[in-house]
């Protein structure tokens, strides 16, 4: 890993910091959906301007095996920037979510929007099992996100939140679209071996319907009477914007998608809740009753975890790739995406990109993106627009992350679910 550290000697330099007594905090929100990603790189990007001594980390969330890589909110403290003692914070709300709170106009006016961070105060001894409690109520600074900000809703005047709000647009880290996620088509444990690719077309009606006959995935008229149903995530996850513009049903028609929330007992599914969610409201917007999903992974791992029948149907669900990983090691399976898949082999000069995607075969892949309101940042928050800019060049190089480098695709493309073109002239 390296990181370019001209970046923050003329960042620095432009501030005119010398020796600053008093910390500051760094607030960032954003997508979880490749949260070890951006949780590795965020250490890794302090480490790099100043270094490792006295670096603690705390953290909730997060499984026993990963702890602080997988976790949901953390907070570094022991960094300096410039001379400037910081202490960085993140609480992951999703890439949608986080596009919102740092895009509004004007900047940091409504309060429903700010994020719940963890208390410094509550974090008597480093390391994880912290809960956010009544939390750290903060406006991010700036955001991550696994999708181009005019793939959510949250641009210029938006009428279809409550109260109608306007955005403004935000601006990407000098380092533009460092790294990528990718995605994968998976079934619940134990469904059947011929459940194994999905289409566009197949996805389309699978995703806005009340589940389909497995004689479509299959072509076989046996299986005419076992149904897949669709289990996903809700509308404050990047990821659903991710298959929305993969597919083809397109990202304004969110409150098109119809999900399931199976019911489990004891890793079993017994039964397809006919309504999957009540209706409600996210990110300041109303959704129906059949429209929801999921708030994060690892309730979606639960029903994929779980086994079922041909008389009750099976699930399939939208991850990424290294949360595939856990599904595939709980039973479930990845399914090809038209005829296609994720692959083994890796390339690149890194080593990071399946040979599938860096040659533009599999598609169902998105940039990861470092996104701040400009003006905001540079005049109240110079120091974190400083760390932002320094973490989007860390993730253009870090093989650490988990997340595959852009510098390793012979690909490109300049939107979500845009066409992938080559990059070999």
């Amino acid at each position: 890993m390296k990181i370019h550290k001209l970046l923050f000697a003329a960042a620095v330099a432009a501030l005119g910091f010398s020796h600053v007594a008093s910390a500051t905090d760094i607030y960032i929100s954003g997508a979880p959906a490749v949260r070890a990603a951006w949780n590795i790189a965020i250490y890794n990007t302090l480490v790099s301007i100043s270094g490792s001594a006295g670096l603690t980390k705390y953290w909730s969330g997060g499984t026993t095996s990963t702890g602080y890589n997988s976790a949901n909110q953390i907070v570094i403290t022991g960094g300096t920037i410039g001379g400037t003692p910081v202490t960085i914070y993140g609480s992951w709300t999703g890439s949608t979510a986080g596009n919102q709170a740092v895009a509004i106009s004007p900047a940091e006016s409504n309060s429903a929007l700010r994020v719940k961070f963890l208390k410094l105060s509550d974090l008597t001894t480093p390391g994880g099992g912290y809960t956010l409690g009544s939390g750290n109520l903060q406006y991010p600074q700036f955001t991550l996100s696994d999708s181009f900000q005019n793939t959510v809703p949250f641009h210029g005047h938006v009428t279809l939140t409550t109260p109608a709000t306007d955005y403004v647009t935000l601006t990407e880290a000098p380092t533009h679209s460092p790294a990528i996620t990718a995605y994968k088509f998976v079934t619940n444990k134990n469904a059947p071996a011929r459940l194994n690719n999905i289409t566009t077309n197949l996805a389309r009606q699978l995703f806005t319907s009340a589940g389909v006959p497995l004689a479509l995935f299959t072509g076989s008229n046996s299986d005419q009477a076992t149904f897949v149903y669709p289990v996903g995530r809700d509308i404050g996850s990047g990821a659903r914007y991710i298959l929305l513009a993969e597919t083809g049903i397109g990202t304004s028609h969110n409150d098109q998608i119809s999900q399931f929330s199976p019911a489990v007992t004891t890793g079993t599914i017994t039964d397809i809740v006919d309504n999957p969610s009540t209706s409600g409201t996210i990110n300041l917007i109303s959704f129906p009753t059949g429209n929801g999903g999921y708030s994060s992974f690892s309730f979606v791992s639960t029903v994929l975890s779980a086994v079922s029948t041909d008389a009750v149907g099976y699930a399939v669900s939208y991850v990424t790739d290294t949360d595939a990983t856990s599904v595939i090691a709980a039973g479930g399976h990845e399914l090809s995406w038209n005829g296609v898949y994720y692959g083994s082999t890796y390339e690149g000069a890194h080593g990071t990109a399946p040979a599938s995607i860096a040659e533009g075969q599999y598609t169902f892949w998105s940039y990861l993106h470092v996104y701040y309101n400009l003006t905001q940042i540079n005049t109240y928050y110079p120091l974190a627009k400083t760390f932002a800019d320094a973490l989007a060049a860390d993730l253009a190089t870090d093989t650490t992350t988990t997340a595959i480098l852009t510098s390793d695709l012979s690909v490109s493309r300049i939107s979500d679910g845009g066409q992938v073109t080559g990059n070999y002239y």
